[in-house]
């Protein structure tokens, strides 16, 4: 499942990825493939609507998605949905503002393992995996 990332775009995305864990004292995502060719199919989709940012829905099953817009930059973001911390009070999932703070949770997920990205024009698509975000749990920023 895990591998290198394939060119220098990819290994910042992971390395911004685990800088964040860290802060927050989750473990290193590895690279996934798989989870990269993913990212890469929901990307090229949403550039060819150009109706906005939308979820995939479980076309990816057991893996959990974060989607940016704005700049071709993975470390900008990482960073952004990192700037999510402060919305997230150690709640159960789903209460709260999860909408404000939902990148951030599936980013530090102690459980997942796996990340791949990929971008399209400038929509930026991860997939993790396992996927994080489980309804009613929570997830410690410590």
């Amino acid at each position: 499942m895990t591998a290198t990332p394939p060119d220098a775009w990819a290994q910042a995305c992971m390395e911004e990825h685990n800088r964040l864990r860290r802060k927050f004292g989750k473990a290193d995502l590895q690279w996934s493939p798989r989870a990269a060719s993913y990212a890469q199919i929901w990307s090229n989709i949403l550039n060819a609507r150009q109706t906005g940012l939308a979820h995939s829905h479980g076309m990816f099953p057991g893996y959990g998605e974060n989607l940016y817009s704005g700049t071709p930059s993975c470390r900008d973001a990482v960073r952004a949905w990192g700037a999510e911390a402060p919305l997230y009070n150690g709640e159960p999932i789903g209460t709260g503002d999860f909408e404000g703070y939902g990148h951030f949770t599936q980013a530090i997920w102690p459980d997942t393992t796996a990340v791949g990205c990929a971008i399209s024009g400038v929509t930026i698509t991860c997939e993790y995996y396992p996927a994080g975000n489980f309804q009613g749990e929570v997830v410690s920023k410590h």
